[in-house]
């Protein structure tokens, strides 16, 4: 009980003054200070006209609601570039129809 009176304590002066946090958009200088990169990896998100990556081992999970471009966006742009091995749930087959021919090249 008292390492939780300690931990809202701390996340209350944290937020105090802010009602919905401090979250921001990432800038250049936050993506450099994570090892992101444009160049080669799973991607993240995007910076202007260039997209986030990181090149590491990781999973990822993309949860967002139908139609958002979760697929067309985030998906199908990291199998076609990313040269890791990869385990996708595909039940519709569409994204190995998609990338098949780009991941045996890779």
């Amino acid at each position: 009980m008292i390492s939780f009176a300690i931990i809202f304590r701390y996340n209350n002066t944290l937020y105090r003054g802010r009602k919905y946090g401090f979250g921001r958009f990432a800038n250049k200088s936050d993506i450099k200070k994570q090892n992101l990169n444009f160049q080669k990896g799973i991607i993240l998100g995007k910076l202007g006209r260039k997209f986030i990556r990181f090149d590491k081992p990781l999973s990822l999970l993309v949860l967002a609601p139908p139609g958002t471009g979760k697929t067309a966006g985030i998906v199908i742009p990291t199998l076609l570039t990313i040269e890791n091995s990869v385990i996708v749930h595909d039940p519709k087959g569409e994204l190995y129809d998609i990338t098949n021919k780009r991941r045996r090249q890779i």
